[in-house]
């Protein structure tokens, strides 16, 4: 009975270590990767990829707005050229450079969004208690706090 109950509590704790670690692993930013042969429908499925992931408020939620219409119009820009070559394998040397730059571009906002959008957790005692509790704020959040605090701690001229 005893190795009944002891089989089952580490089933259990197997179970909840998994659950931990499952909701723990985060997804990797969205990222335009197009193919030295793209074609306009390449791009448009993962432009489609693009707008789901970033409508996710967790992975995406410190995307600024004139940041998104930066990506957007970098995204019309490349579907442009793409669309009047056919191929990204038919653009001449110099609108493959402008293309690619754009798709830099875009990977850019993509991933210091999805960075500022990171939420860490630390435990921090409160003031006049010796218990801790814990704080959860995104990487962009945390940032504003530490500069605005800088701004009411420096003199005023």
């Amino acid at each position: 009975m005893a190795s009944r109950h002891s089989r089952i509590r580490l089933l259990a704790l197997a179970l909840a270590v998994l659950s931990c670690t499952a909701q723990a692993k985060r997804e990797e930013a969205a990222r335009l990767d197009l193919p030295a042969n793209a074609t306009p429908t390449h791009l448009a499925e993962q432009r489609e990829q693009i707008e789901v992931a970033i409508k996710d408020a967790d992975s995406y939620g410190e995307l600024r707005a004139s940041d998104r219409k930066q990506m957007r119009a970098s995204l019309d820009g490349i579907a442009g050229q793409i669309e009047a070559a056919g191929s990204l394998a038919a653009l001449a040397d110099s609108d493959r450079k402008t293309l690619l730059a754009r798709q830099d571009e875009v990977n850019s906002v993509l991933e210091t969004a999805y960075g500022d959008s990171r939420v860490v957790c630390k435990r921090e005692k409160e003031i006049g208690s010796n218990f801790r509790r814990s704080v959860c704020m995104s990487v962009a959040q945390r940032r504003r706090m530490s500069e605005q605090a800088q701004q009411f701690g420096a003199p005023q001229s």
